[in-house]
């Protein structure tokens, strides 16, 4: 009894281990998504701030 208890809690430890690995895989996925996103809005920042720039030199002539 006390060896299939043993058992048991192994094959439980095992199947936490694979949730928490799955888990650990979506948020790096998440976070990669989130940075590209972040990334893209940066840049179009960027991108209207220059346009701002360009209106307001070009508004001054």
């Amino acid at each position: 009894m006390r060896r299939e208890n043993i058992k048991s809690t192994i094959e439980s430890l095992f199947f936490d281990a694979s949730i928490r690995r799955q888990d650990l895989q979506d948020i790096t996925l998440k976070i990669k998504e989130v940075e590209m996103e972040k990334r893209k809005l940066e840049k179009r920042k960027d991108s209207l701030t220059e346009l701002r720039e360009r209106i307001k030199y070009e508004s001054s002539f």
